[in-house]
């Protein structure tokens, strides 16, 4: 949720606050105005102390190209920019090198009545602020609200620039991390394409000869949870064939994989759900995603494919819902990169 300490008396929050020391309330709401929503009065009514502030409004307000919260259906939306720049393929954050690319965003934050300052093409704290600000009252392209992260990935990018012409065209900002060709990612998704289809015999038993095979992989029996076998045995088969270590530890725990690859401290590369929601693109295929659930339980599979924090996964022991509980290896498309279940994610070499 959004701090009210932040977002009191915004449209971007709604209810939920600590009522004490250690004591959260998810019906509370809070009584106090937020930051930003301060932040919003004073670039429009007081721009002089805006400006002492650090956050200086367009110098002609008459003209400024307000957010809108949402793009005509034929994509020629006014305000946007008569030959918008290519989203730069990777999520601007604060520490982002790409001097130009955020020179590009200071300059139409301006435009839009949410002016970090001088352009410098660093992305520093009144930038971050300023990209919150128009977050909180603009939308993607599809009319849904943006996500308030200060973080520019290209939804909204979309937002700023709009969508590019390209062959008479309207094409939406995105990107796609792809995997690298003859590396082991790419051996155990082809090996992981190969199981889908494989099913539990009986259904819901946890068993059956191929679910078994994956089970001996982590020296588990039928009738086990299945799911980080399955991982496993991808890797096993690949790792052999490319006579390289097979570094996925031999557990069919979910979580106790989890914590075991944070200790791998070679060939693994390891991606908190933290770092991982700030900037999606370090979510690769051929990685795996681990998942807490109730309890001690958890769920994990194999990406195959990350388009704009969307995946694209291979997963056994799940079912076309997603379950940790179904009967088979299905591949699934829409787990978020951003899923508040996520324990993280690790590249096995």
């Amino acid at each position: 949720m959004k701090s009210p300490y932040l977002w009191g008396f915004s449209n971007a929050y709604s209810r939920g606050k600590f009522i004490t020391d250690g004591v959260f309330s998810p019906d509370a709401v809070s009584q106090q105005c937020g930051g930003m929503t301060l932040l919003s009065a004073l670039m429009e009514d007081e721009p002089e102390v805006a400006a002492r502030l650090g956050f200086v409004p367009p110098e002609e307000p008459d003209d400024v190209a307000r957010p809108t919260p949402h793009v005509p259906g034929d994509g020629s939306a006014a305000d946007f920019p008569a030959d918008p720049p290519r989203f730069p393929g990777k999520y601007l954050l604060p520490g982002s090198r790409d001097k130009a690319s955020v020179r590009k965003v200071q300059e139409r934050l301006a435009q839009m009545g949410a002016s970090p300052g001088a352009p410098s093409g660093a992305f520093d704290t009144p930038t971050h602020f300023a990209i919150q600000l128009f977050q909180s009252r603009s939308a993607d392209l599809e009319g849904v609200p943006l996500e308030i992260d200060g973080i520019v990935g290209p939804k909204t990018w979309g937002a700023l620039f709009g969508p590019l012409a390209i062959d008479s065209e309207w094409v939406k900002p995105s990107f796609r991390v792809r995997k690298r060709e003859l590396d082991l990612a790419s051996a155990v998704i082809e090996i992981a394409q190969g199981e889908i289809d494989v099913r539990e015999v009986p259904p819901g038993s946890n068993r059956g000869p191929q679910v078994e095979a994956y089970l001996r992989s982590v020296g588990l029996k039928g009738g086990s949870p299945w799911c980080m076998a399955f991982v496993h045995w991808c890797f096993a088969g690949a790792a052999a064939a490319l006579k390289v270590p097979n570094r996925v530890p031999g557990t069919g725990h979910v979580r106790t994989a989890w914590r075991q690859a944070g200790r791998i401290a070679a060939g693994v590369r390891v991606v908190a759900a933290r770092d991982a929601a700030r900037d999606p693109s370090l979510v690769t295929p051929g990685m795996v995603f681990f998942l807490g659930l109730d309890g001690d339980t958890g769920h994990a599979g194999i990406v195959t494919d990350n388009v704009n924090g969307v995946l694209s996964t291979i997963e056994g022991n799940t079912n076309d819902g997603g379950s940790r509980e179904g009967i088979g290896v299905f591949r699934r498309v829409g787990r978020k990169v951003a899923d508040p279940k996520t324990l993280g994610f690790a590249a096995f070499g």
